[in-house]
């Protein structure tokens, strides 16, 4: 349970990570909507880079820029809402326990208020001393500029993803 509990919340950190975006649906759109589209995009990405420095540099003074007071996640604990503070007592604990935990980003699409991850989480298991490897996707539900709500998919450790070039 408590490793179930630390995936769940590590998968939070991949956000963070700057990586190329998907402008989905803007066939057909004028241009009033298109900048206002590349605006919104504009901030979801500062968002981003906020929540990367939550994660990354512990710069927990960051999170009511980035989590709205309440913050509703659907992951392998069930649904629930937790508030920031209690948030970044989780993000701590996990930082403390895997000092070295990276998210590798393979794929990142912003719809509207949508934001879409697929990524691998690793980290070392401290009990084994092995290298980790998680596959997961992840969708961000944005409110006022802040994540909100959040789906969480992991795939079991050692799953891999076969990467698609084109």
């Amino acid at each position: 349970m408590k490793k179930t509990a630390f995936i769940c919340l590590l998968i939070i950190l991949l956000v963070a990570c700057k990586v190329p975006y998907t402008e989905k649906g803007t066939k057909g759109m004028n241009q009033n909507n298109k900048t206002q589209l590349a605006l919104d995009t504009a901030s979801i990405n500062k968002l981003f880079d906020r929540w990367d420095k939550v994660w990354r540099d512990g710069q927990y003074e960051l999170m009511s820029s980035c989590v709205t007071p309440n913050y509703i996640r659907h992951d392998l604990q069930g649904d629930r809402t937790i508030t920031r503070d209690d948030y970044a007592k989780e993000i701590k604990k996990i930082r403390t326990a895997y000092p070295d935990i990276q998210f590798l980003i393979h794929d990142r699409s912003i719809d509207a208020d949508r934001v879409w991850i697929r990524y691998t989480l690793k980290y070392t298991d401290p009990k084994t001393g092995k290298i980790v490897n998680q596959k997961g996707m992840q969708e961000y539900r944005i409110d006022q500029g802040k994540l909100a709500e959040t789906w969480l998919v992991l795939q079991d450790a050692g799953t891999e993803w076969p990467e698609i070039t084109h």
